[in-house]
């Protein structure tokens, strides 16, 4: 059986807010794992979901807009 795991990291728009961080989604299938779009806040996110940032992922980024993958290594 295959697991799969859709799981929100953010659905805010332009301006992120307390309760919803900029547009970010992480996949995870059987142990693999894909993240999308990573707007700002995302790593903060992971961390809060227990997955952290030291892992091999499949990143896609539908677009590069500023607030959607392009600050996929903030540092805060």
């Amino acid at each position: 059986m295959v697991r799969l795991e859709v799981i929100f990291l953010g659905t805010s728009s332009a301006t992120p807010t307390r309760s919803r961080g900029l547009p970010s989604i992480v996949i995870r299938r059987n142990g693999e794992f894909v993240m999308m779009d990573c707007g700002e806040g995302a790593q903060r996110q992971l961390f809060r979901i227990g997955s952290g940032l030291n892992r091999e992922a499949v990143i896609l980024i539908q677009q590069l807009h500023d607030d959607q993958g392009t600050r996929l290594l903030d540092r805060h």
